[in-house]
Formats: structure tokens, sequence, C-alpha cells
């Protein structure tokens, strides 16, 4: 489930139960920062093959330089752990951009020392 933020959805609750419940291998992709005790209660009772979040810096300075949203990079770290913390499998991956490009041995070096798994880092040119 992806499409840019699918936490943002009102019914995302009931989206994700349906195909759950019809038997979907269901993985979210997400940045994280939405994660909250419903969405924590939800994929406990029915788990996600994966929860695929997307880095977009190792600082605050940058993740939200990024993202434009302030508390973002806060929200994103609380997030990976909280569903670490609860047993949904969690994959964390990050992509190139002007703004991060000097963190991205920083971004893997985050995901190490908080023992999260690291995917992969995606290459995307954008201007």
């Amino acid at each position: 489930m992806t499409g840019g933020e699918p936490l943002l959805r009102p019914d995302f609750s009931e989206v994700y139960e349906l195909a759950k419940r019809r038997g979907l291998l269901v993985t979210v992709f997400s940045n994280g920062t939405l994660v909250n005790e419903r969405i924590l209660r939800l994929f406990e009772e029915l788990p996600p093959r994966l929860v695929d979040i997307t880095l977009y810096g190792a600082s605050a300075d940058v993740y939200e330089r990024v993202t434009g949203v302030r508390g973002s990079f806060r929200r994103c770290l609380e997030g990976v752990d909280a569903l670490l913390a609860r047993g949904v499998p969690v994959a964390v991956k990050a992509m190139v951009l002007k703004d991060n490009q000097h963190e991205i041995r920083s971004l893997r070096e985050l995901a190490q020392a908080r023992a999260w798994a690291f995917g992969s880092i995606r290459l995307f040119s954008l201007p």
C-alpha cells in the first residue's frame, strides 16, 4: 500500500483490514511519522508482510528540509521504534537527494545504531 503516504487516508484501517482478511500479503510504504496507537494495534492484530520506511535524512535539519515539516524526523524515528517494539516487520531505505546526499553514510549508521534493517538506497536524479 502506497500512493504518497497511505496512513493519511481516513479509511486506511478499513482498506488494510479488508485486504488482509481477503488473504493478501500487504507491504505498507510509509514515512513512519503517522504511526500511532491505532495503527500499532491494527498491525499487531493483522501483521503486514513489511512496513517499508523511507528516511529522508540522518539529522533533523536535513530530514525536515526535505519534508518541510517540523518535528517529522523525531516522529519518523519514534514510529519505526514503536513498530519494531510491537514486533512489526520493518525495513528502512533512503533516497539520495540533493539535500541529503552528504548524509548517506550517516543514514546507514543511524539504522545500524538503532538496530534497524537497512534495506537499500535508491538513487534518484532530481533537480
